[in-house]
């Protein structure tokens, strides 16, 4: 776990665009749920929580929350959702005490998902997926559609599970570590860069000059930069970092 840089950015980070038309809905003994018709990108904000984060997909066109609080006095917390812009706000500003949250979302919806001081995990969404977070790390299992994580303080585990996809995956941290793991006949053109960390590839086809026919690990040291074609290339796969190691392997 690399050192925390302190930052400078707002402690809230909100849906752009997001509208003065949207319902609140008051997320009572902990629950709240609605329903959501319809498969486009919904856009979820946190609003100011240190809460480890669990998105779900699951088969239902229903969103669903809930909240686990620690304290033992009475919390306010509100959703605002704009049906229009599908954007979806989460408000735990006044529940201190909340250590954990769960959201499931319409598997087949996209997200795109801010957030402050927060762990996030992501869990089987088809759609197209952009989380962008400060200081807080990701973990993504199950995604399918194109990939863009922006991190700010904070490491990405990826776990991608559709070998034949051409949608691309683009994982970015100014400090902190990425791991990428794609199944064994991943097809993908990797372009990998870190400048203060080391860059580890067990994938065939890959080493520091060019392509291979042989399968075979690379480990680079500091300050590397590896582009290569994975399985004679394809799906376009971009990993940066500034203080971090980065891997691409398979499970």
């Amino acid at each position: 776990m690399k050192t925390r840089i302190p930052t400078l950015l707002s402690v809230c980070l909100l849906a752009a665009g997001a509208s003065l038309s949207a319902d609140r809905i008051p997320i009572e003994d902990g629950m709240a749920e609605f329903d959501v018709p319809g498969s486009e990108t919904i856009t979820f904000a946190f609003q100011h929580h240190r809460a480890d984060i669990e998105i779900i997909g699951h088969d239902a066109n229903v969103v669903r929350i809930e909240v686990a609080n620690d304290s033992h006095e009475p919390f306010a917390s509100f959703l605002d959702w704009d049906e229009a812009r599908r954007n979806l706000r989460l408000d735990l500003s006044n529940s201190p005490g909340t250590r954990s949250v769960r959201i499931w979302l319409p598997y087949q919806s996209g997200i795109n998902l801010q957030g402050v001081e927060s762990e996030v995990t992501v869990k089987d969404i088809r759609g197209n997926a952009v989380v962008r977070l400060v200081n807080g790390d990701l973990g993504m299992d199950g995604a399918s559609g194109a990939i863009l994580v922006e991190l700010v303080n904070g490491n990405a585990t990826v776990k991608p599970v559709v070998s034949s996809s051409t949608e691309p995956i683009s994982i970015m941290s100014q400090n902190g570590d990425i791991s990428l793991i794609v199944p064994k006949d991943f097809r993908g053109t990797a372009n990998m860069n870190t400048v203060a960390g080391e860059i580890t590839c067990d994938l065939p086809g890959a080493d520091a000059t060019g392509p291979s026919a042989k399968s075979h690990a690379v480990n680079l040291g500091p300050m590397s930069r590896l582009t290569t074609p994975i399985n004679g290339g394809g799906r376009p796969v971009i990993l940066n970092t500034v203080n971090g190691d980065i891997e691409l392997r398979t499970p």
